[in-house]
C-alpha cells in the first residue's frame, strides 16, 4: 500500500510538471496576442518583465520536474537506463521545438507592429 501511495505521489508530480511546462509554453505563445496591438504605454517595466519572465520560469520549472520524474522516479525505475535517457532526450527536444514554434509564432504576430 505504501508503494502505491509513493507511485501516486510521483504521478501527481509528473502531472504538475507537465502542467507547468504547458502553461509556460502557452505563455510564450500568448506573448504574440498580448503585444499584437502594440506595446501599451501604460505598462510598467515590472509588468513587461513579468510578461517575459513568468512563461520562462514556468517552462523551465516544469521541464526540470518532468526530467526528474523521467530520470529518477519509481515510475521509470524498471526501465533500462538507455530507455530513460531516450525518453528524457525526446522530452527535451519536444520542449525545445515547441518553444521555438511558440516563440516564432509570437514573434511573427508582434513583427507587424515593428515595421
Amino acid at each position: 500500500m505504501e508503494n502505491k501511495k509513493h507511485i501516486l505521489v510521483w504521478c501527481f508530480i509528473a502531472v504538475v510538471g507537465i502542467a507547468l511546462t504547458a502553461g509556460g509554453l502557452f505563455g510564450v505563445w500568448l506573448q504574440g496576442l498580448f503585444y499584437e496591438g502594440g506595446f501599451s504605454v501604460a505598462a510598467t517595466i515590472g509588468e513587461v518583465r513579468a510578461a517575459f519572465t513568468w512563461p520562462t520560469a514556468f517552462t523551465t520549472a516544469g521541464s526540470l520536474v518532468v526530467a526528474a520524474v523521467i530520470l529518477a522516479s519509481p515510475l521509470t525505475s524498471l526501465w533500462p537506463a538507455s530507455r530513460r535517457y531516450i525518453a528524457f532526450l525526446t522530452f527535451a527536444l519536444l520542449v525545445l521545438a515547441t518553444c521555438t514554434v511558440c516563440g516564432h509564432y509570437a514573434g511573427s504576430r508582434v513583427a507587424s507592429i515593428l515595421h
